[in-house]
């Protein structure tokens, strides 16, 4: 069994009781779409650390760019 399994509880009975209870709360929808969005896109789901830190290790983009040309409020003149 995994050790993170384990921690839940001393007995077979507490540790499903405690991860029975991991599962009780939901998931915000706002939540719940950033999830099925990167799951679909490819992108680490994370704060601007994380996704650095993701683009580090693997040598790839880890977030999007944007779709699209930047808008002409963000150009110089």
């Amino acid at each position: 069994m995994h050790p993170e399994y384990l921690q839940l509880g001393r007995s077979p009975p507490e540790r499903e009781r405690a991860y029975r209870q991991l599962f009780h709360t939901a998931i915000a929808l706002a939540d719940l779409a950033d999830i099925l969005d990167c799951s679909h896109t490819g992108w680490a789901l994370g704060g601007e650390r994380f996704k650095e830190h993701i683009e580090s290790l693997a040598k790839r983009r880890a977030m999007s760019k944007g779709l699209g040309r930047p808008s002409k409020e963000n150009k110089r003149v």
